[in-house]
Formats: C-alpha cells, structure tokens, sequence
C-alpha cells in the first residue's frame, strides 16, 4: 500500500497543499493532470527524491517521508 496524508509542496508561486490518497496493495493507480498540476512533483515525493513541506508517505505501515530514496524500495 502506498498512502499519501496531507503532502504539502511548494515551488515558487505553485503548490500542492493537502494531497491525501492510498493504493492499496498490488494495484494499479493513474495520476492524470494537466500540464504544471504538480504530477512529477508529487511522485518525486514518493520516491524521496523531494521532500514535503508538510505531510508524510506511508509503504504499508512504514511512515517512509524521511528515508532517502535507496531505502524506500520504489523506482521511478
């Protein structure tokens, strides 16, 4: 299961604020938007590869918002 809980983001005049969502295990999930939503974004902060100003990302039970990406186990 990966869950997103309130993933707060920012960038200059752009922001993703209060993203929550979960998909739960072995399925499959589409992230659609248009261009500039924040999509790269918010799959950057899955993978660790950005941190969120607020908000945290659970792997099953694990809160993994802190772990670098080489130890979350998920590839982008």
């Amino acid at each position: 299961m990966i869950r997103a809980e309130n993933i707060t983001w920012r960038a200059g005049a752009f922001a993703l604020e209060g993203v929550s969502f979960e998909i739960p295990a072995a399925c499959y999930a589409v992230l659609m938007g248009r261009t500039g939503s924040g999509k790269t974004s918010l799959i950057e902060i899955l993978c660790g590869l950005r941190l969120p100003a607020a908000g945290r990302v659970l792997l099953g039970d694990e809160d993994v918002t802190d772990l670098p990406p080489n130890l979350r186990g998920i590839g982008y």
